[in-house]
């Protein structure tokens, strides 16, 4: 998944506050990608939790958040919605 197509994705992330989210939207609109984020707050989160579809791959999301400051929670937990758990992977990094 390393191009960039007219295919719809969705992926599924945490983040640590809603700026780290508000902040990966910006990078993203600068690069001209379409997005649309459900962004769920409810408790029991410290972190929300955002569904994302794109036509922007993983590869590219990916490297979008490594270009948020102290975006490390998105970049560890991001996956394709069908395989998200949630769970941080450090070597993500």
């Amino acid at each position: 998944m390393n191009k960039t197509t007219n295919t719809t994705n969705v992926f599924k992330f945490r983040a640590e506050c809603i700026n780290d989210v508000d902040r990966l939207k910006g990078v993203l609109r600068k690069r001209g990608k379409r997005i649309r984020m459900t962004i769920d707050e409810e408790p029991p989160w410290i972190d929300v939790v955002v569904e994302m579809e794109t036509t922007e791959s993983l590869d590219g999301i990916k490297q979008a958040m490594r270009k948020v400051i102290d975006g490390h929670v998105m970049l560890q937990t991001i996956a394709p919605k069908d395989e998200y758990t949630g769970e941080r992977r450090y070597c993500e990094e």
